[in-house]
């Protein structure tokens, strides 16, 4: 019978309605953003204070965004969706492009929606999410000679044999062999492919690297880039005159891609000046075409916060449920009991000066102190100072419907509580009278407002700090 009456005692508890903490920015409602259908992109954030609900896309380190869609549908409101029940994220009430950003918040005004505190909200989340990883890192060559044309020396005749072997143009050489370099000629070019096209990035893209040995004159090439060998940019001119730091025997020059995303195909086209040179000269000597961008292969996937399922067959599309919490922002005349709103601070207005207390939350949902008062200089200017007879008011949000709340009160080294009810005064031991109104919201929530004023008795110390706790335990 005992085991009969601990099961239904078990099953009664579960039912029971759970009080949930408020969603704030350091403790917001998360589900996973997930693209692909079954991989993990990061997170959707979720929280709301007294005037707005922030929606926020979070992208694990492997993606980023380059578009989101939100849509914030209040009670008796449907998210767009077609006619067999597909969501349409082009016709979601908010969208952004991105730039391949790591997060993004959207800040929804909630009058605006007419979502009140206690609506439960359907939100769905919908991006397009990107993931980059590198393949190869750089420097990386190019891995395929696709056409030459070899020009000649200036008197004429054809370019040494040793000299005349494209492949010598693909991969970086160290050493001063005349086998590891080949000769365009004067006039003469050559065009390299990149079985990973070189990708477009921060800094230079393309690096190309010529064999000058000792003291010579100026040998010059123009640098073309083609992403699919149709259509070529023009890049600039390499030459011989910036020494390799490493490896003195060669020359190099480095260019940005410009324009283009990225580049599979490279020309390189001879234009020396055969004037400066002697009749054995035979225009610029290619080593090597390096990218000194990664390699990389990027994926693209839609992504959704996860949830429910529009439909069980085709979009996977999803959508999850929110309950707009009570709170209201610090610093604007209230501020929430269980949640910080958009700060860890809160402002009075003491005979028009304007006082910013620090909040803490010992027993979030419970309590709420405030303490180390400042003035809108900075300074200390806690309350009773050199005796003035001074009131803060603090006033308080809660969905918390209570007849009395304990208020301590700590002046210099000594800590009082009192339970004071609502519509009552209590003068402390600290010599601080405390009286304490409440105001129904008419929305689940009720304003309870407390002043504190002091004694302005000169021998008493001043507030260090001021504590409210709603949850007192009953008798």
């Amino acid at each position: 019978m005992k085991k009969n009456c601990i099961a239904a005692l078990a099953v009664a508890l579960a039912l029971l309605p759970v009080m949930a903490m408020a969603h704030t920015e350091s403790n917001p409602y998360t589900t996973d953003l997930t693209a692909g259908q079954n991989m993990d992109a990061g997170d959707v954030k979720v929280w709301n204070d007294g005037d707005y609900l922030y929606v926020m896309y979070d992208t694990n380190e492997d993606w980023c965004l380059t578009e989101t869609h939100l849509h914030v549908a209040t009670p008796g409101e449907e998210i767009p969706k077609t006619s067999k029940g597909n969501p349409i994220p082009g016709q979601f009430e908010y969208s952004m492009e991105h730039d391949c950003v790591d997060n993004y918040i959207y800040k929804v005004d909630l009058s605006g929606e007419g979502a009140n505190v206690g609506d439960q909200l359907e939100i769905a989340t919908h991006a397009v999410v990107i993931k980059t990883e590198v393949i190869t890192p750089a420097p990386y060559y190019a891995s395929t000679v696709i056409d030459y044309n070899q020009g000649l020396k200036k008197d004429g005749t054809a370019v040494l044999s040793v000299r005349s072997v494209p492949e010598q143009g693909l991969v970086y050489e160290t050493g001063q062999d005349e086998s590891n370099f080949f000769s365009l000629g004067f006039g003469g070019n050559i065009t390299v492919e990149f079985a990973c096209p070189i990708r477009n990035g921060e800094g230079n893209d393309l690096k190309i690297i010529e064999d000058t040995w000792g003291s010579y004159p100026i040998e010059k090439a123009a640098v073309y880039a083609s992403p699919d060998g149709g259509a070529w940019t023009y890049l600039g001119e390499a030459d011989n005159t910036q020494r390799d730091p490493d490896f003195n025997i060669h020359t190099i020059a480095e260019f940005d891609l410009g324009e283009l995303e990225e580049a599979k195909y490279i020309k390189i086209v001879d234009t020396t000046d055969p004037a400066v040179h002697n009749n054995a000269a035979d225009g610029y000597d290619l080593n090597a075409v390096q990218s000194l961008q990664d390699c990389v292969e990027v994926t693209e996937e839609t992504a959704w916060g996860a949830g429910t399922r529009f439909v069980d067959k085709g979009n996977w599309g999803m959508y999850f449920p929110y309950t707009v919490q009570s709170g209201g922002t610090a610093g604007d005349g209230e501020i929430p009991l269980d949640g910080a709103g958009e700060g860890d601070n809160y402002k009075v207005d003491r005979d028009g000066e304007e006082i910013t207390y620090d909040v803490v939350r010992d027993d979030p949902g419970c309590t709420i102190k405030f303490e180390g008062a400042t003035n809108s200089t900075g300074g200390e200017d806690n309350l009773g100072e050199d005796g003035a007879v001074e009131t803060d008011t603090f006033k308080i949000r809660t969905d918390k419907d209570v007849s009395s709340v304990n208020v301590t009160t700590k002046a210099g080294t000594g800590e009082v509580t009192n339970t004071l009810p609502v519509g009552g005064q209590v003068t402390d031991a600290n010599g601080f009278t405390i009286d304490l109104s409440k105001t129904d919201n008419g929305d689940g929530t009720y304003t309870y407002t407390f002043t504190v004023t002091s004694d302005g008795d000169s021998n008493t110390a001043a507030l260090s700090h001021v504590e409210f706790d709603f949850c007192i335990t009953p008798p």
